[in-house]
């Protein structure tokens, strides 16, 4: 009997156990590759061993400069970096709890910006990643709820206040540490750069009419340039195009892109909803299309090529943010991005549940490759060189040895800026592999050379 009782205890102990990590795993979801997803390419989670996470807004970007890490918080607000795609993220040790967004430098890899505020001013922080350092670097005395996406100069930030019938925009040089102020009389839902050298400003109404203007920061003039709503507008490098969903002539929803005179110069009919934004350089637009509505891209996260207008299916984002009393859940929105280069999307999804959102990223294309190869022999010596791959996210060069037996040997990881290797010649080598990697692990098709 006492053996029984004891086996007994032994079972009961075993199922309380199981029941204990059953309950864990539904409380601290940790996935790294994802299996069972609907894509085209890879699928990873960089927000793995977090109990919730989301990136924080549609266009605030999630890669820095050089696509080095991301950045994403949990629901308690606190913030991660990723530094890879099958690594775990790190916390980011602020100083003091950001107010409002986190935005990147946007040339330099390591420096976030934030705000802060007590009963007199708002502070306006730089933040290294890499040292923990922080600095503040400008005060005023102006309402700030907000900095918005630097702008590609690398040298201006734009600070302002949401949702007030008056306010004043700021406009700040890092180099020069001072502020352009700019009185503005509607209550501002979107503000941001317009991505022009002359530091145009883009802002739209959150009142009705919801119509969208363009500020002069030298003249403080504003001027409108679109007479519809135009939600979660996108702008292109350089300034002269915008993107949103909003209704064409015929009054039909599409994804439009405008210029600064508010024309439409292309439409996208095959896309109906949700959230977008360009790339860097101004090449794609990704966006995600809501799994209710109806056509080919429904439920997907596309990326479109401007100029060709070809639409490409990424992955399915089983995103679902409509909870069951018919509001909105904000975490389940996919809000999609592209990194630096083009080669991954990085997005929020709520395969999990609604309640257990989820950073994820899926593979677009490869990294860019080396170009203009040779290989020759120079004496004793083998001399390879190379064009180096245009890209920003690129960190360094892996040479290959691949002997006639077949095997294959890394020999070499060379920065980014190196475009030659040299080594002395083995009779037992068949040929090399050059190979593109990305600060994400990601690398590019390998490029062979053969020995003659």
């Amino acid at each position: 009997m006492r053996s029984f009782n004891k086996s007994k205890h032994h079972l009961n102990t075993l199922i309380v156990f199981t029941l204990l990590l059953l309950l864990s795993a539904i409380e601290n979801k940790s996935y790294s590759q994802i299996e069972k997803v609907d894509t085209v390419g890879t699928t990873w989670q960089i927000s793995r061993g977090l109990d919730i996470a989301n990136h924080q807004y549609t266009d605030v970007p999630v890669y820095n400069a050089n696509g080095s890490m991301a950045l994403f918080k949990d629901k308690k607000g606190i913030y991660y970096i990723s530094k890879g795609l099958t690594s775990y993220p790190e916390k980011v040790n602020f100083k003091e709890k950001p107010l409002g967004k986190v935005e990147w430098d946007f040339k330099r890899p390591n420096i976030l910006y934030y705000l802060t505020k007590d009963k007199s001013f708002w502070y306006l922080w730089s933040f290294n990643v890499k040292t923990s350092n922080a600095e503040m670097i400008y005060k005023t005395e102006n309402h700030i709820s907000e900095i918005s996406p630097a702008h590609p100069d690398g040298d201006h930030l734009l600070l302002g206040a949401k949702d007030k019938d008056e306010s004043v925009l700021e406009v700040y040089s890092i180099s020069e540490d001072e502020s352009i102020k700019i009185p503005i009389d509607v209550p501002m839902h979107r503000i941001r750069f317009t991505k022009s050298p002359d530091l145009t400003i883009f802002i739209n109404r959150s009142a009705e009419p919801k119509t969208s203007w363009l500020v002069d920061v030298n003249t403080k003039e504003k001027t409108q340039i679109f007479q519809g709503k135009s939600t979660s507008p996108s702008w292109r490098l350089g300034g002269k195009n915008f993107c949103f969903y909003g209704n064409d002539v015929d009054g039909e929803r599409k994804l439009l892109v405008l210029n600064t005179d508010g024309e439409i110069i292309k439409v996208f009919p095959g896309l109906t909803n949700h959230h977008l934004g360009w790339s860097i350089d101004g090449k794609f637009i990704v966006t995600d299309v809501e799994e209710k509505k109806e056509g080919l891209y429904v439920g997907w996260i596309c990326v479109i090529n401007f100029e060709t207008g070809e639409i490409q299916r990424v992955v399915k984002h089983q995103s679902d943010f409509d909870e069951d009393d018919g509001d909105k859940n904000s975490s389940g929105h996919p809000h999609p991005q592209l990194s630096p280069d083009a080669t991954k999307v990085v997005y929020n999804s709520s395969r999990y549940g609604i309640d257990y959102p989820h950073v994820f990223v899926s593979l677009v294309r490869l990294p860019e490759h080396v170009k203009d190869t040779s290989i020759k022999k120079a004496g004793e010596n083998i001399e390879l060189s190379w064009t180096k791959a245009s890209g920003l996210e690129i960190e360094n060069y892996l040479v290959y040895r691949k002997y006639k037996d077949g095997n294959t040997k890394l020999v070499a990881t060379l920065e980014k800026d190196i475009t030659s290797f040299i080594e002395k010649d083995n009779k037992d080598l068949d040929s090399y592999y050059i190979v593109s990697k990305e600060y994400s692990g990601l690398e590019s098709k390998p490029v062979v050379l053969n020995k003659e």
